[in-house]
């Protein structure tokens, strides 16, 4: 489910986060909705204003849509158990009129059987778009599925991991990282080609994962990339590292290739190294080993982020020596603001 919540713009996507319910799909998730809510702080206010919508015996959400494109919102605030919850929402769509220049019926809803697609007609300004989808439509369309999936933040409601608000989780599988003031650390993308040739020098990104990947054994492969978010992406930074290499608890940094970014802002090198450090220890990583020992650049970025006594002057050093950048895990749960 990703539920967007700005006007259907060229920023829609990216300030959202998808949500899962496992093990249901999308015909009956009518029947899963009703069921009683653990933690309703973790749940997102729109999904719980269509979980109040849904009638007790009703076996699809298509109704409910209908309804969402006429209500208030704050079904957050509703009693339970779910009976309650619709009692009220019908009971609050009798007596109050959205506002904001909302026009329900111009809100577009179309329910398949594995797909529900609705622009929801929020405002004066504009449409806001809902996708709710299953496995089943996923694995007929996985480029829709995956892109939809990726420009959302978080998928698990009851993530436990430590980070900060707009900030999604690090994983092994796929890395984006926002470090505050715009930067931002994710994976390479095909598409990101002639921003790193041209920033490295290199005359293809193949040619240069040879140069940075070569005898990296079984480790896993990460390109990743530095961008200025603030001026239209802007490219600064590229990292070559091998997870578990050279021994299964250790990241090898094999690249580290930082341009001047257009703005003057001397922490970002030490914000990033302790973002991706701090990362690192999440998933169960102990040192960070240095294909050669630093050089004079190199320590100037170190030093800020190792705790008073380390001396990054070695090949290996432990990821418990670093911290997290400032405000980098302020909030325990990052659905609550």
């Amino acid at each position: 489910m990703l539920l967007t919540t700005l006007d259907a713009r060229h920023d829609t996507l990216g300030w959202d986060r998808t949500y899962v319910l496992p093990g249901v799909r999308l015909p009956q998730l009518a029947a899963a909705l009703r069921r009683p809510v653990q933690n309703r702080d973790n749940w997102p206010g729109p999904l719980l204003d269509l979980r109040a919508l849904i009638a007790p015996d009703e076996d699809g959400i298509a109704p409910a849509l209908e309804r969402l494109s006429r209500f208030a919102g704050g079904a957050g605030e509703l009693p339970e158990p779910h009976d309650q919850a619709h009692r009220a929402a019908l009971e609050h769509l009798r007596t109050v009129t959205p506002d904001d220049g909302r026009l329900p019926e111009q809100t577009l809803i179309h329910v398949g059987e594995h797909l529900a697609q609705m622009a929801l007609h929020a405002d004066s300004i504009g449409h806001r778009p809902w996708y709710v989808f299953d496995d089943i439509w996923a694995s007929a369309h996985p480029d829709l599925a995956a892109s939809l999936m990726h420009y959302a933040y978080h998928w698990d409601p009851d993530c436990t991991r430590r980070h900060g608000f707009m900030m999604p989780c690090g994983h092994e599988e796929y890395l984006d990282l926002r470090l505050g003031h715009g930067d931002r650390v994710r994976d390479y993308e095909p598409y990101d080609e002639p921003l790193v040739t041209e920033l490295t020098g290199v005359r293809s990104v193949a040619e240069l994962r040879r140069q940075i990947f070569q005898d990296a054994g079984t480790g896993k492969q990460r390109l990743l990339l530095v961008l200025d978010q603030d001026h239209q992406s802007e490219l600064f930074g590229v990292i070559g590292a091998v997870l578990g290499h050279p021994t299964p608890d250790a990241c090898e940094l094999r690249y580290f290739h930082l341009g001047k970014p257009r703005r003057s802002r001397g922490e970002q090198p030490s914000r990033l190294i302790k973002a991706l450090c701090f990362e690192l220890r999440k998933e169960g990583y102990t040192n960070l080993v240095l294909s050669q020992p630093p050089n004079e650049l190199c320590q100037k970025w170190l030093n800020p982020v190792t705790l008073r006594g380390t001396s990054p002057t070695g090949h290996v050093i432990p990821l418990a020596d670093f911290y997290p950048p400032d405000l980098y895990a302020l909030w325990a749960d990052p659905f609550l603001l």
